[in-house]
């Protein structure tokens, strides 16, 4: 291999002022904005619903009141994965040395202590957030897994294995949910949300396993195909791409 090329930015010679640049980075990463005697910052970090953490700061008797006001909630509503909050959210926030009040995860603190604050508040929003999101993922996956067991366990009992590790061109081992044996033929089948992880993860792993030995017909089986949006296309470039509500002949035909 040769030598890795050198990508040059800027005029030769010119001097490169790193301070401006970190100011101009950092300003971007963090905004904020008050009103009222109360003050909100931005942090450099993001929900899964795409918003940035959020935490609110305010004056209380006890001292400075750091909260993140909800966000955390808001945003697992927002994307309807909200269910259980309250205990999740309860054991991650103590782990912050934080707690959860009316749906918000605050604490309360001196002026001293203020920035550590900010970032415990910050960190345990985003961590809950996260949190039940990975869940809902988890929930959703198993529940269209379930549903490709029932369809195939009625409609060809004997060709399937579950649960199956497939190896691909890479000699990656991707773990699918059922493979199939039809007419000579192998069928994989995988169980897909419509997070981009669980797209990108299956595409990349249905390519792969496509340009290994044999060529098999690769199944996405998603939720609701009319709610997927681009991410239709993405699988669709590596398979067919059906709804686990579908009827029996759905399935049959992407067998064939």
């Amino acid at each position: 291999m040769g030598a890795r090329p050198i990508h040059r930015y800027w005029p030769m010679g010119e001097l490169i002022d790193i301070k401006a640049l970190a100011e101009k980075a950092a300003a971007g990463l963090v905004s904020h904005r008050a009103f009222q005697g109360v003050s909100y910052i931005s942090l450099p970090m993001v929900y899964p619903g795409g918003d940035s953490v959020t935490v609110e700061i305010r004056y209380s008797p006890k001292g400075i009141r750091v909260s993140d006001n909800g966000f955390a909630y808001r945003d697992a509503e927002d994307i309807g994965v909200a269910r259980g909050f309250t205990r999740v959210a309860a054991s991650i926030a103590s782990n912050h040395g934080c707690e959860v009040i009316r749906r918000s995860i605050c604490t309360t603190c001196s002026p001293q202590e203020l920035d550590r604050a900010i970032m415990d508040v910050g960190m345990a929003s985003h961590s809950v957030a996260e949190a039940l999101s990975s869940r809902a993922e988890v929930e959703a996956e198993l529940t269209i897994a379930d549903e490709i067991h029932t369809k195939l366990d009625r409609l060809i009992p004997e060709h399937v294995r579950y649960n199956a590790r497939i190896l691909g061109s890479s000699q990656t081992e991707w773990e699918v949910t059922a493979s199939a044996s039809v007419g000579g033929k192998q069928v994989i089948f995988h169980a897909v949300t419509n997070h981009p992880i669980a797209i990108y993860r299956t595409s990349t792993a249905f390519h792969d396993i496509r340009a290994g030995q044999g060529n098999p017909i690769c199944v996405s089986v998603v939720h609701r195909k009319d709610v997927m949006g681009p991410h239709l296309g993405i699988l669709a470039q590596a398979g067919h791409v059906i709804s686990a509500s579908d009827p029996d002949k759905a399935f049959m035909s992407a067998m064939s």
